[in-house]
C-alpha cells in the first residue's frame, strides 16, 4: 500500500537535510520538498508573503499527489512531503488533501534539541536577518499540543540524528 508521510519540526530541526539523506538511500521513497520548488521557481523571494509563491507551491503538491496516485498504482511507494507546517490547522488542512491520495498518512514530527536547532538555523540562514529560532522553537512545540487528535494514520518521533523506517 502506498503512503505519505508529512515531517514537522521547528525551524532548524534538519527535516530537508534529513528527507534528502532518506530519498537517496531508500528508491521506494519520493519527495516534495516545499522550500526546494519555492526557491526553483521564486528564488530568494520565496518568502516574500506578497508574491503569492505559498499558493503556487501548495497547486504544484497537490500536481504532485495526483501523479503519486497514478505511480503508486503500479508500485509500493512513499512520498515523503518536506513541508512547512507551523499549526495543527496548517497540519490538518494537508492531512484532508493528502488523504484524498492515499490512507495512509503519517506524520513525522523531528525531536531535534533546541540548542541543535539554533545551531543550525544559524548556521543555515546567519545572524544578520535578525530572526530568533529560540522564539520559533517554543511557538512551533506549543502549537503542536493536540496533533494527536488531528487523524494521521501515524505519527512517529525523528530523531534527525538516528535513522529510522517511517
Amino acid at each position: 500500500m502506498s503512503s505519505i508521510v508529512l515531517t514537522s519540526g521547528p525551524r532548524g530541526a534538519g527535516k530537508t537535510t534529513y528527507c534528502n539523506k532518506y530519498v537517496k538511500e531508500n528508491p521506494n521513497f519520493h519527495l516534495f520538498s516545499r522550500d526546494a520548488v519555492g526557491r526553483q521557481f521564486f528564488g530568494d523571494q520565496f518568502f516574500n508573503p506578497y508574491l503569492g509563491a505559498s499558493r503556487y507551491v501548495f497547486e504544484l503538491l497537490t500536481e504532485k499527489l495526483k501523479k503519486f496516485e497514478l505511480l503508486s498504482a503500479k508500485k509500493d511507494l512513499t512520498l515523503l512531503v518536506d513541508y512547512w507546517n507551523g499549526s495543527n490547522k496548517e497540519r490538518y488542512r494537508l492531512l484532508q488533501m493528502m488523504s484524498m491520495y492515499s490512507e495512509n498518512v503519517t506524520l513525522a514530527v523531528f525531536t531535534t534539541p533546541h540548542d541543535k536547532c539554533v545551531e543550525q538555523f544559524f548556521q543555515r540562514e546567519g545572524k544578520e536577518k535578525g530572526w530568533n529560532p529560540s522564539k520559533d522553537y517554543h511557538l512551533y512545540h506549543e502549537l503542536l499540543k493536540g496533533v494527536e487528535d488531528l487523524g494521521f494514520s501515524k505519527i512517529v518521533y525523528v530523531d534527525p540524528t538516528v535513522p529510522i523506517l517511517f
